[in-house]
C-alpha cells in the first residue's frame, strides 16, 4: 500500500460501492475541516513512541480478507440497489505521525449482483493521544475514537452504514 497524505476525505472507491466511504467518514466522526492539534504522550511499544505505521491485520478478530457485507444493499450516491453485494475487507493502515497527523485507509473487493467491485477510501486529520485513547481533531472538537495500546491501533468503524461497528486491528 502506497502512502500519500491527504487533506481531506479521498474517494477513491469506484462509483459502484463509493457509498461505503461516507459511513467510514461517519463512523469516525470527521470531517474535511479538520483542526489543528498535537500528540501528547501515549503508550507503545518503541522508542519512537506510538507513532509509526499500522497495518489493517484483523476485523473483529478475524483475519484478512474479511467479509463485511453479504446480500442487498442500496447504494444511495448513484441511487442503484444491489440484489447481492458481497464486499470483502482486503487491506488498510493506520498511520500516526509525531507532528499530530492522523492518516487511515481500508480497502476493499467484491462484486456486486456479479460485477467486479475493489477500492479504499483516505482520510487524514489532526489527533491527540490521552493514556492510549486516539482522539481525533475536528473543528476544534475531541472526538475519541479507538485505542492505541501494545503495538496496536484499535478503531471501531461502521463501514457499511448499517449502524454496526466493526473493531479493525492495525499492528505494526
Amino acid at each position: 500500500m502506497t502512502y500519500s497524505r491527504m487533506a481531506a476525505w479521498r474517494h477513491a472507491w469506484p462509483s459502484s460501492i463509493r457509498r461505503t466511504s461516507a459511513p467510514l467518514l461517519v463512523a469516525l466522526a470527521l470531517t474535511a475541516a479538520a483542526g489543528c492539534g498535537g500528540a501528547d504522550s501515549g503508550t507503545g511499544p518503541s522508542a519512537q513512541g506510538p507513532y509509526g505505521e499500522y497495518e489493517l491485520v484483523a476485523v473483529d478478530g478475524a483475519a484478512l480478507p474479511v467479509q463485511v457485507h453479504n446480500g442487498p444493499y442500496l447504494d444511495r450516491t448513484r441511487v442503484h440497489f444491489y440484489n447481492r453485494l458481497n464486499l470483502h475487507v482486503t487491506g488498510g493502515e493506520v498511520h500516526l505521525h509525531d507532528d499530530g497527523t492522523f492518516y487511515i485507509a481500508v480497502e476493499a473487493s467484491g462484486d456486486g449482483d456479479g460485477e467486479p467491485v475493489d477500492g479504499s477510501s483516505e482520510f487524514e486529520a489532526s489527533f491527540k493521544l490521552i493514556d492510549g485513547e486516539l482522539t481525533v481533531i475536528a473543528q476544534g472538537q475531541a472526538v475519541p475514537i479507538g485505542t492505541v495500546e501494545d503495538g496496536t491501533v484499535t478503531i471501531g468503524l461502521d463501514l457499511m452504514g448499517k449502524g454496526v461497528k466493526n473493531q479493525f486491528t492495525f499492528a505494526r
